[in-house]
């Protein structure tokens, strides 16, 4: 291109091709009925860290926040009076995520179970701690999430992970309740909206629906005047 710009060339061979088109793929998310079942069965098993794990999933379907934000929650990061959580994201930014009755309720009985931990223990103010009790690990949420998975979807947790339910959350907000598509930017921590379309997929059922029903010729009333 730069040697046809500077006519040092007589022939571009490739002036008429035309650039490769790369698919954005959008990441696999649970629908509204299989969310609810995951969070079912996660409350309902016999597990030693049930009431932890519930809680672990039940941010993650209803704040939409990464694993790696999960595990940096501390204690005094969570307001319960003004239903608050403050997320540290990316790039050092953070922001204020609103918890809704189920978050709310979760965390409260986490922290009926939680150890209390004096100064001997470092990691004493994160909210979620491993059976160590130190701070959970990323790699510790994962596991427990991939677990709760194969609990619920047998035969296709494997194509599921953390990330499908933060995408769970914004998909179902956007589809399932109308959020408006920046708030969701917002509550995901995306810098740019280009993100949260690919998150909630702008070409989704409502927006078909829409479509599909739109006649010009039914607006304004009687068709005849």
């Amino acid at each position: 291109m730069y040697l046809d710009n500077q006519n040092l060339i007589s022939i571009n061979p490739v002036r008429n091709a035309s650039c490769a088109k790369v698919e954005k793929r959008h990441p696999k998310y649970l629908n509204l009925n299989q969310s609810k079942k995951l969070l079912a069965d996660s409350i309902q098993t016999e597990k030693r860290n049930k009431i932890r794990d519930y809680a672990i999933t039940c941010i993650f379907l209803n704040c939409c926040i990464r694993a790696n934000e999960l595990v940096l929650i501390d204690l005094t990061d969570v307001k319960m009076d003004e239903r608050t959580i403050r997320i540290h994201g990316k790039g050092n930014t953070d922001r204020i995520i609103y918890m809704d009755d189920a978050v709310i309720e979760a965390i409260s009985e986490y922290l009926k179970v939680r150890p209390n931990l004096n100064k001997a223990y470092p990691d004493r103010n994160a909210l979620f701690l491993s059976n160590r009790k130190q701070r959970i690990s990323k790699r510790n949420v994962q596991e427990i999430i991939k677990n709760e998975l194969k609990l619920s979807f047998t035969d296709t947790a494997d194509k599921y992970h953390t990330h499908t339910l933060r995408h769970t959350g914004a998909t179902l907000m956007y589809d399932e309740n109308n959020t408006d598509i920046l708030i969701i930017k917002e509550i995901l921590g995306h810098k740019s909206i280009c993100s949260t379309e690919i998150y909630t997929h702008v070409a989704n059922k409502r927006l078909r629906e829409l479509m599909q029903n739109f006649n010009v010729l039914d607006l304004g009333g009687n068709k005849n005047e």
